[in-house]
């Protein structure tokens, strides 16, 4: 469960400032996804996907980098499905979906409930719509 709290503490710290909408980042989304995770796993798997779900835009979002989750002492898998989860500079976002859906670990489940919590803020109908196609992207087999 330390670290879970190194997490929140982590992600809170590094968001600090920013805006989703109108309102705190790590308030209105990132403390979302985690709920949404940590209610789905049911730390099932540990609480691995919960850790994921607080630093999923860590490296993306901030001056975070994978080096510094690994020197805060997260295990690699963490770092992995981190690592897994942050897009690529140039990359098109579908094509991001699709690595991030067939990178197997900790991200898939972690990006599903992203996803959710974006489609359920009432986002613009553009991103929502993008969202709603990632989302079922994401959850098809083929």
């Amino acid at each position: 469960m330390i670290q879970v709290d190194r997490a929140r503490a982590l992600a809170q710290i590094a968001h600090a400032g920013q805006k989703y909408g109108k309102e705190d980042y790590f308030e209105a989304h990132v403390s979302k996804v985690a709920n949404r995770v940590e209610h789905a796993t049911r730390n099932i798997y540990g609480y691995d996907h919960l850790i994921v779900a607080y630093l999923h835009d860590v490296v993306e979002d901030t001056a975070t980098t994978l080096d510094h989750l690994t020197a805060f002492g997260f295990k690699p898998r963490i770092v992995e499905a981190v690592d897994a989860l942050t897009r690529r500079n140039g990359e098109k976002y579908f094509d991001y979906i699709e690595r991030v859906k067939t990178c197997g670990g900790l991200a898939p489940l972690v990006k599903h409930h992203d996803l959710l919590a974006n489609i359920n803020t009432g986002t613009k109908s553009s991103l929502a719509k993008r969202n709603k196609k990632a989302l079922s992207l994401l959850s098809d087999d083929s």
